[in-house]
């Protein structure tokens, strides 16, 4: 268990004038983890139309932290959605499947580029309009 992850939840909260805002907040950051990159089964692949890169995700169970389908989850740069928490019978640990949001082959730990710029284009096209 030598890996660092960070899960993030979403929230969606209204400003003054009505408009939705989407905040990120990381909630949990475990001690140490084990990752590891998996083949998608034909399950999975079936209810995710786009599914390039999958991870498994193994960690001590702590009954206080409640993960939840959809949780974000970033490991190395990469970010992931949570697909499958599921605790074992005798509760020692949770066992995590997630997926990649965004595939790039870039494994040098900085994998936010696109996203980045996805949202750099998306101030650019707000303005402009």
């Amino acid at each position: 268990m030598r890996e660092k992850v960070k899960f993030i939840r979403v929230t969606s909260n209204q400003d003054s004038t009505g408009q939705l805002l989407n905040s990120e907040k990381v909630f949990y950051e475990p001690k140490g983890v084990d990752v590891k990159e998996v083949t998608p089964s034909v399950d999975v692949i079936a209810q995710q139309q786009n599914l390039t890169m999958m991870i498994e995700i193994k960690m001590r169970y702590n009954p206080t932290i409640a993960i939840i389908n959809g949780d974000k989850i970033e490991w190395r740069g990469f970010r992931f959605n949570a697909l499958s928490p599921k605790v074992d019978p005798l509760r020692r640990w949770i066992t995590i499947k997630a997926f990649s949001e965004i595939e790039s082959t870039n494994r040098s730990g900085s994998g936010n580029e696109p996203i980045e710029l996805l949202n750099t284009l998306q101030a650019v096209l707000q303005f402009t309009i």
